[in-house]
């Protein structure tokens, strides 16, 4: 029996939704043998065991990190309900990195107004605190079509390339721009923002 995403996830310590984002897989993906997977760093600095009525805002407040860092360590969307006992992992995350300049994120490929077809390799180069540079991928008018995001393969904020594959093909062809982005520890909002216009192809 060949490898299925639920195997390689349990293998690396992962959820299976963190595993099938971090390479743009859909629910009901298929895995063949020769098949190259990118495989998501955590970096875990403790584990927190819910109490009764603690919500994620709480949890959050009490760590000086946002909702949403949280949330998606542990692959949960912000409005996810978490309950009593269970165990919530904390992000390790570099605090020092927050008094720093904002550092150049730098993309390798695909570059600025290129054509692409189907799916693609988004590849760069950048630095955050936690470690994850997220994605969004947004029409013509700017109106987000869907969000990812990508590991930084490197100490925690330090500079280190990234990688997602990335399947544009249910968003049809013509005009996009992906929208990449580090964010801020405690509130979550952007710390630095780039956006490359792309152009999809018809298949």
């Amino acid at each position: 029996i060949g490898d299925t995403p639920a195997r390689i996830a349990e293998r690396f310590g992962l959820s299976v939704e963190q595993l099938l984002t971090a390479n743009g897989l859909p629910a009901d993906a298929i895995l063949h043998p020769g098949d190259e997977l990118i495989i998501p760093t955590r970096w875990t600095a403790a584990e927190h065991v819910v109490l009764p009525g603690e919500t994620l805002a709480d949890i959050a407040a009490q760590y000086g990190l946002s909702q949403d860092l949280i949330a998606h360590h542990n692959g949960l969307w912000r409005a996810d309900r978490i309950k009593a006992g269970q165990v919530l992992l904390i992000p390790a995350v570099n605090t020092a990195f927050e008094g720093l300049a904002a550092r150049a994120l730098r993309i390798l490929s695909p570059l600025p107004g290129a054509t692409v077809q189907g799916e693609i390799t988004l590849q760069g180069i950048g630095a955050s605190p936690d470690n994850v540079i997220l994605i969004t991928l947004a029409d013509a008018e700017g109106r987000p079509l869907f969000e990812t995001w990508a590991p930084v393969w490197a100490e925690i904020g330090q500079p280190g390339r990234f990688s997602a594959k990335l399947d544009l093909r249910p968003y049809g062809a013509g005009p996009k721009t992906l929208i990449l982005w580090s964010r801020n520890l405690h509130d979550g909002t952007p710390r630095e923002k780039i956006a490359i216009p792309l152009v999809v192809g018809t298949p």
